[in-house]
């Protein structure tokens, strides 16, 4: 028998502000999640852990490409700001998506 890798990996929500960019390879996402029915991506990252990240009007747009097949992707979070129409303040967004070849 060969040697046992660990497979213990620890997964968590990421926190925009204590970690700015984001990067991994796409692998998933679930719908519908929680009380505001949004979006639960998840980012296997180079070190094997999970990265969840909640979804939001702007980020499940810029996604939408990644959701279609297996890609690698980066997200820088830009901070907040206004929205010209209304006034709105929102969590902007850098997303960048690179195809993984077969």
């Amino acid at each position: 028998m060969g040697k046992w890798d660990n497979a213990e990996i620890t997964t968590k929500i990421w926190d925009e502000n204590e970690q700015p960019i984001i990067e991994g390879v796409f692998f998933g996402v679930q719908k519908d999640i929680g009380e505001n029915k949004s979006n639960l991506y998840s980012l296997s990252q180079e070190d094997g852990n999970i990265l969840n990240f909640w979804g939001s009007t702007l980020l499940d747009e810029r996604l939408i490409t990644a959701v279609a097949g297996k890609h690698e992707i980066r997200i820088e979070f830009l901070g907040k700001i206004k929205s010209q129409k209304g006034g709105r303040e929102y969590k902007d967004y850098k997303v960048f998506i690179i195809p993984i070849q077969k």
